[in-house]
């Protein structure tokens, strides 16, 4: 089972990429709509827009920050199953291939001890994630991959708004010693915008 966390600010879900790309599908999955807009007409349009395809809907009363979504999401979705389950972390603007849900599927049973796969992600100019820095492994949010285990232990520091959570994430994920299985599978390939390119230190050299 596959919980997909989507997080969306001021943008109409039917404009976002991540949704559309993994809506469809026959792999076992729900998602989870976090909304950090302040547009009230967006926030009715996406609310009525999801309600048809059984989605599950969280308004945030405003821009709260990535941290805050993610964390709301994870708690809500571990509360609805508390049974072990796979999180797919969705920015709005990543476009998943077709088959990324059941190439997942492969890669998790290749390495039964990882409880996080990291997928190659692209940014417009070139490969941004996963690189290392300083001997750890440093990865952006948007396509990865994790155990519903993880969260029993550490969740998304709530202090960071946007810069930093997936550099602070993954420093907290080596910390705990979590196992990460690193996936180069071309069906398991993210490609992702960034204002300004990318702004969260991981451009590869």
């Amino acid at each position: 089972m596959f919980y997909i966390l989507i997080t969306i600010y001021n943008l109409q879900i039917a404009r976002s990429r991540s949704y559309r790309s993994l809506l469809n599908g026959d792999t076992d999955k729900h998602i989870f709509l976090i909304d950090n807009s302040e547009d009230e007409k967006i926030l009715d349009d996406n609310y009525s827009a999801v309600l048809p395809n059984n989605v599950t809907y969280l308004r945030m009363n405003g821009n709260c920050g990535l941290s805050k979504a993610y964390n709301e999401g994870i708690r809500v979705a571990m509360l609805a199953s508390p049974e072990k389950a796979w999180f797919l972390i969705a920015d709005q603007d990543s476009v998943f291939p077709p088959s990324y849900l059941s190439e997942a599927e492969r890669e998790i049973a290749k390495s039964p001890d990882a409880k996080i796969v990291a997928p190659d992600v692209y940014s417009e100019r070139k490969r941004i994630s996963p690189v290392y820095r300083g001997g750890k492994l440093m990865f952006v949010n948007s396509g990865l991959l994790i155990s519903s285990e993880v969260f029993h232990s550490i969740t998304y520091d709530e202090q960071l708004f946007l810069d930093f959570v997936d550099f602070d994430f993954a420093d907290m994920l080596y910390q705990s010693k979590f196992a990460c299985h690193v996936c180069r599978s071309k069906n398991l390939v993210v490609h992702q915008s960034f204002s300004g390119d990318h702004k969260n230190g991981y451009d590869q050299d």
